[in-house]
């Protein structure tokens, strides 16, 4: 039996260091990226192949914001906290969809790119990228 499935991202919950984020872009909202692939596969000269697991677990979090969104005012002055910082401080990260149960968590995020400042005619999308160097993702492929 078919059945129709929806989709609202107003459910989506979103937090950094423990602050919620909305306000976000006119297409993006949050992706999520992992670090390297899952191995490297090599054949030998004689044509035998080898499959190296890669055991990166990095993963890669662009949130894309309003630059006159709260959103965007939170993760700037979040990022310019933790840049200030003489040793990185750790901000934990929590994503959650409770319509498809995928969540994905971080007790160490790192701000890795900041947007610059930049205007336009009309109010324009700011792109932050978090790493999240040991993520928790509960979902439909799951790394734990």
């Amino acid at each position: 039996m078919n059945r129709l499935r929806t989709h609202d991202f107003s459910q989506f919950v979103l937090t950094v260091g423990g602050i919620i984020i909305g306000g976000f872009g006119d297409d993006g909202g949050v992706e999520f990226e992992m670090g390297a692939d899952v191995g490297e596969d090599t054949v030998g000269a004689d044509g035998e192949v080898t499959f190296s697991r890669n055991n990166d677990k990095r993963m890669y979090c662009d949130i894309t914001v309003k630059q006159t969104s709260a959103g965007h005012a939170r993760l700037s002055a979040m990022a310019a906290i933790q840049a200030a910082q003489p040793e990185i401080l750790p901000l934990p990260f929590e994503s959650f969809n409770p319509r498809t149960g995928e969540r994905v968590s971080s007790e160490y995020a790192v701000f890795k790119t900041v947007p610059g400042a930049s205007e336009q005619k009309s109010a324009q999308d700011r792109v932050y990228r978090l790493m999240l160097p040991y993520p928790k993702h509960i979902g439909p492929s799951t790394i734990l």
